[in-house]
């Protein structure tokens, strides 16, 4: 789940999609 927070801190667009 660290990619998750991480890509959520720098770009939480993406995160979102990525989940």
């Amino acid at each position: 789940m660290a990619k998750s927070v991480l890509t959520s801190d720098t770009m939480p667009k993406a995160g979102r999609v990525n989940e």
